[in-house]
Formats: C-alpha cells, sequence, structure tokens
C-alpha cells in the first residue's frame, strides 16, 4: 500500500506533479481517492472595448447585426452582477429589432442563466416570437366600473361580443353628465419588448341623432399602461402617470368635430388636428381607420421609442398612407423597459330603448391585435407569428407587411473568447437554426462556472488509465474518472474525505515506473473550475494483488 499526497497551486483544478524517485506499479494495480481539499473562486468576467462585439441574425431577409455591449467603464462581472449583463445583452437586441423589418414583428431575445429557464445549469441564449393575435381568449374581460383619472364612472353595460369586435348590444339610458369612461377589456400578458404591435380598427364613430332629436355622443382610448392589469377595476389605478402612450377620442358636439388626440404619460396633450372622419366610409368597412400603438427602434437607433400613428386611405382603394401622431423615448440604450399592458376604453354607449335608434352603438372598435411578450404566454404550433395567415389589416392593406417565410434563420456569435467560455460555450460562432414554433434556442456547451452551484466534482487522472467508465452522453465511454466528490462549493470551499477506500484497477498490462503524475478537478460536465491557494489530493495505491 502507498499514499501518494498532489498538491497545486494552479487556478484551474490541475495538478502536474513530480517525484524524485519512480515508483513500480504492478499490472493491474489499483488506486482510490482519500481526501480532496480544495477551494474555488467566483469566476469573473471584465468587458472592455476588445471584447463586447455581439453579431447575430434573425433572418435572412434581416442579414447580420451587430450590438456592442457597455464597455465604458471596463465592468467586471461575476455571480453578484452577471444579471446587468444579461440585461445589457437583453436591452441591446431587443432595442435593435424594427418594424422596418417585418420579419421582426413580435419578437424578443433573451439570455438568462439556469435559475431563470433550466434547471441543467447552463445559458441559454433564446430568440423568441409571438403571434399578432386576435384571439377572444387572450382578452380578459373585465366590465367594472373603474375611474380613470379621477373621473366619473357609469355602470357596467360592456361586453365583448367577439373576439374581433370591441363593442355592445346592451342597452343603458344613463349617459348624462361629464364625460365617462368605462373600464372594457385588456390583454392579460405585457407586450413585447422588441419591435411590438398594438392596433385595431374603427368599425363605427358617428354622431347619431333620433327622431326625437335625442343625440348621443361616444369615444375610446386605446392605450398602453403599466401595472398589474389584475388591480385596473381599482379606482385611480388610470393615471396620466400610468398610461405610458394613449390614442384618444372624446364625444363629438356635432358631426365631424372630434380629433385624434395623443398623450404620452403626464405630457401636454397633443391634438393632432387630424378628424375622425363621421362614419368613415360605413360601419365596419375595411377601408375604415387603422389606429396603432407600437413599440419600434427610435430614430437614432439607440434606444426604443413609443409610436402612436394612423393608417388611412384618401379614398377608396388608393394606397394606405402612416401618419405618425407622435413618438416619446419608451427605453434608453441599455435601459430595461417597464411591462406595459394594452388596455381598450369606450366611452358612451348605445341609445335607450324606446328611441328609434335602438342598440344602434355609435362607437365600435374592431380588429383588437397585439403582439405578446413571448416569454410570458404559451407558445403553440399554429400561434405564433410566423406560422399563422395574416389577415388585411397587417398584410396587403396596411403597412408593415409581416414575413411570409415560415422559416427564418437565426443565429448568435459571442465573438470573443473571453466572453463565449465565460457563458459556457465551446465557440462563439453558433450553429445557424431554423425557428420552430416561433423560438430559436442556443444552450452553453458547458455549466454556468460564474452562477451554479456545482453538486458534485470529478478527479480524473489524465496519465494513469483506469477502468473507469462514464455514460455522459458526450463521453458514453470509457474514461479516466478516479472519483466522483459529492460535495458543493456553495461556500468556496470544499473539504472531502471519502468514508471508505474504493479502489479502482489501472488499465495497464505491463508495469509502470512512475515519476510524474497530472490529475485534474473538473465539474460535472467535465467543465474546468477555477481554484485559488493551495489545492491537494491524497491517492492510496494498492500494488499486492
Amino acid at each position: 500500500m502507498k499514499l501518494l499526497r498532489l498538491t497545486s497551486s494552479e487556478q484551474d483544478g490541475s495538478f502536474d506533479c513530480f517525484l524524485n524517485q519512480e515508483i513500480d506499479l504492478k499490472p493491474k494495480a489499483q488506486i482510490a481517492l482519500q481526501s480532496a481539499i480544495f477551494e474555488t473562486t467566483d469566476r469573473t468576467l471584465t468587458i472592455d472595448s476588445n471584447n463586447n462585439q455581439i453579431d447575430f441574425q434573425t433572418s435572412n431577409a434581416s442579414g447580420l447585426q451587430t450590438i456592442r455591449l457597455d464597455a465604458s467603464t471596463n465592468t467586471t462581472y461575476d455571480s453578484n452582477n452577471l444579471q446587468l449583463l444579461f440585461d445589457d445583452m437583453n436591452n441591446k437586441i431587443n432595442e435593435s429589432f424594427s418594424l422596418s423589418r417585418p420579419e421582426q414583428i413580435g419578437k424578443q431575445f433573451r439570455i438568462s442563466d439556469s435559475s431563470k429557464t433550466v434547471n441543467d445549469g447552463k445559458v441559454e441564449a433564446v430568440f423568441k416570437t409571438s403571434a399578432y393575435t386576435a384571439c377572444q381568449d387572450d382578452l380578459a374581460k373585465n366590465i367594472n366600473p373603474t375611474i380613470v383619472n379621477g373621473g366619473a364612472t357609469k355602470s357596467p353595460s360592456l361586453a365583448i361580443t367577439t373576439g374581433n369586435v370591441i363593442g355592445s348590444n346592451s342597452f343603458d339610458d344613463n349617459l348624462t353628465g361629464a364625460t365617462k369612461y368605462n373600464f372594457f377589456t385588456h390583454y392579460s400578458s405585457p407586450i413585447s419588448k422588441g419591435a411590438a404591435l398594438f392596433r385595431m380598427q374603427i368599425a363605427r364613430f358617428k354622431f347619431l341623432t333620433d327622431n326625437a332629436n335625442k343625440s348621443i355622443g361616444g369615444g375610446f382610448t386605446i392605450c398602453l399602461a403599466k401595472g398589474d392589469p389584475g388591480a385596473a377595476a381599482a379606482p385611480g389605478f388610470f393615471t396620466d402617470n400610468n398610461m405610458a402612450a394613449r390614442i384618444q377620442v372624446m364625444s363629438q358636439t356635432a358631426q365631424e368635430t372630434s380629433v385624434y388626440s395623443i398623450k404620452f404619460g403626464a405630457d401636454v396633450e397633443i391634438n393632432s388636428t387630424i378628424l375622425v372622419k363621421d362614419g368613415l366610409y360605413a360601419a365596419q368597412d375595411a377601408k375604415n381607420d387603422h389606429i396603432e400603438i407600437a413599440i419600434d427602434q427610435n430614430l437614432a437607433q439607440t434606444g426604443r421609442d413609443l409610436v402612436c400613428s394612423l393608417y388611412r386611405r384618401n379614398g377608396g382603394n388608393t394606397e394606405w398612407v402612416r401618419t405618425e401622431l407622435g413618438r416619446k423615448e419608451y427605453a434608453a440604450a441599455g435601459q430595461t423597459p417597464d411591462d406595459l399592458y394594452a388596455y381598450s376604453f369606450i366611452h358612451g354607449g348605445t341609445f335607450a330603448v324606446g328611441s328609434s335608434l335602438v342598440g344602434q352603438f355609435n362607437c365600435r372598435l374592431m380588429l383588437p391585435r397585439f403582439t405578446a411578450d413571448p416569454f410570458m404566454i404559451t407558445q403553440t404550433q399554429t400561434s405564433h407569428l410566423e406560422a399563422v395567415p395574416y389577415v388585411d389589416d397587417l398584410s396587403s392593406s396596411v403597412k408593415p407587411a409581416p414575413p411570409r417565410n415560415p422559416n427564418t434563420n437565426h443565429s448568435i456569435n459571442f465573438v470573443d473568447e473571453t466572453l463565449y467560455e465565460w457563458l459556457g460555450y465551446t465557440r462563439g460562432q453558433q450553429p445557424i437554426l431554423q425557428s420552430s414554433n416561433g423560438e430559436a434556442k442556443f444552450k452553453a456547451d458547458n455549466l454556468f462556472g460564474s452562477k451554479i452551484i456545482a453538486d458534485a466534482f470529478l478527479v480524473q487522472l489524465l496519465n494513469l488509465p483506469v477502468e473507469a467508465y462514464d455514460a455522459l452522453p458526450a463521453k458514453q465511454g470509457r474514461e479516466n474518472i478516479l472519483a466522483v466528490i459529492p460535495q458543493d462549493d456553495e461556500n468556496l470551499r470544499v473539504i472531502y474525505e471519502a468514508n471508505g477506500l474504493y479502489f479502482i484497477e489501472l488499465n495497464n498490462a505491463n508495469p509502470i515506473k512512475l515519476s510524474n503524475i497530472r490529475a485534474r478537478i473538473v465539474r460535472q460536465d467535465y467543465s474546468i473550475i477555477q481554484t485559488r491557494g493551495l489545492s491537494s489530493i491524497v491517492l492510496f495505491v494498492n500494488d499486492t494483488v
């Protein structure tokens, strides 16, 4: 029986030890691990101008795009602040998506560690695309009265009729007094943080007078608002600051007197001077105005804007013309944006029973659609943007046009070795993937050492073959594993002593003269650990068999 102690000051868990006298090992000698002591470190990454580039592609049409991570202060990241790096990467890529590239509508990127997405301890970089949907099931119906900006409430009388129409056949004769709001409906998931749309069509907006000369006015508001929709029915929920962006049309006092007005947060109301056509072409006519609140790359291409737009034909079957009603910065370059939820309000109602116009609703919207945050919804094979057929209001009639190719290519390249190795990738350029179910996923090859708490380590012999095997998919064969240390490094220090000696045979048919022993301690997936100080392992060799 021989005892052999190996020590090392290397910082990668490796041992390369020499002896002044040779050790003779007989054929099929046995070896066992008795103890191991080592201290791991929190792996760090410093981003500077040499390693801050990331290249990516979301389709052949978009081509290769490049972002650069924040390197202004040579920021060093470790497990305590690594989310800041992920946020910077997420924000820079998402803010590069643009409505001018239709294939990027509804697309969003996220890179995160295993605690956010998976349980195998590896980083994932994911491109996801959400549906541009009008499905009624995506709308949360809530007809509870609500106070908006301290205004009056009215009795609930509105209910969604179909997934494509915001309107009602209910009756309410309590329409006198100040302008009144009634919370109508909202989408229960926030809007996508890339290039995103919230759009609907004016199905009816008309100043009506019955045979008793009794008139009724109405209006509507669509907005993107901050906060949990579950609190939307609470008084005071909808304040100016809460509504990040809104398009509003208030009650008419005469024929064609209402204009589209815009407001961003608590900013001054923007009166567009564009009149809402009374009745437009006809109720629910396919040529009627479309209004839209979008999230788009800002003009300087260094952040994201909220953009309010009107799409209108100037008659008959002429081309659609987009008029930008206003824009406001949504998030500065590299800034994490707030979650915004899409809401619709109707002001006013139908004529009361007894009127010659009973049941005629003077304000109705249709085709409410938006692109949800794809990481907040459940994707199905037919729900995502690239799989569904497009209706006229997004494609041929109202620009921008959507993508037509259901299989778009995605890739990402972390470029510099210091960056991709820190993230756990063995190479910077990841293979090109066609999105499946609106998703393209790039998982790291190795455990994310800067975050994962390893619950076991492997001790490998590098110049002594042993009768050990590994069924790990990447190995599936003989490996020179001496022992498994079933202990975590949550406190960055491992002190392990085996309960008993478990000898493994050397795979040598002839005697060996040994003066150099090389070994290493690695994670379960054979990825390198970072160590500091003096590491040691103690081996027992039995060559008496």
